[in-house]
């Protein structure tokens, strides 16, 4: 049995056509779960070297909340606590937001003397 040249030369066509489109398809369900980026969950190592007393601490909620906003360098609580007791104390009218004066009608102009 003989096949015509035209015939092996479509279906080695299909062929490469069908795993063309499979590779395709592969790449492109990666792509979606990661949007195309290779996405770090956290930080590698559970643990961290405080930037202010070099000591090793265990991630907490504050760190990891750090990281997620791209910080790397972290302080552990105590550190944080003094950072804190070091800022100068926040003043009420500097948190909340002035109140908008009310316009008063602007004032008469007395009449120009020629």
């Amino acid at each position: 049995m003989q096949f015509a040249p035209e015939i092996l030369f479509a279906a080695a066509l299909a062929v490469v056509a069908f795993l063309v489109g499979l590779v395709y398809l592969r790449l492109r369900n990666r792509r979606t779960r990661s949007v195309g980026l290779r996405v770090a969950n956290g930080p590698a190592n559970l643990r961290f070297t405080c930037a202010g007393c070099s000591g090793q601490f265990t991630h907490s909620r504050r760190t990891l909340a750090a990281w997620n906003k791209g910080t790397r360098k972290f302080v552990c609580n105590a550190c944080h606590t003094k950072w804190h007791g070091v800022l100068p104390p926040r003043r009420a009218d500097v948190i909340t937001k002035p109140k908008r004066a009310a316009k008063s009608p602007p004032a008469a102009k007395p009449p120009a003397d020629r």
